[in-house]
């Protein structure tokens, strides 16, 4: 279950870099 809990964290920290990097581009368009 660690090893799980471990893999849904960096999936999330994931998504949230790339949602934040989408959201400058839009910023910049």
């Amino acid at each position: 279950k660690v090893e799980h809990v471990g893999k849904n964290i960096q999936v999330t920290d994931f998504i949230k870099d790339y949602t934040e990097h989408k959201l400058e581009r839009l910023k910049l368009i």
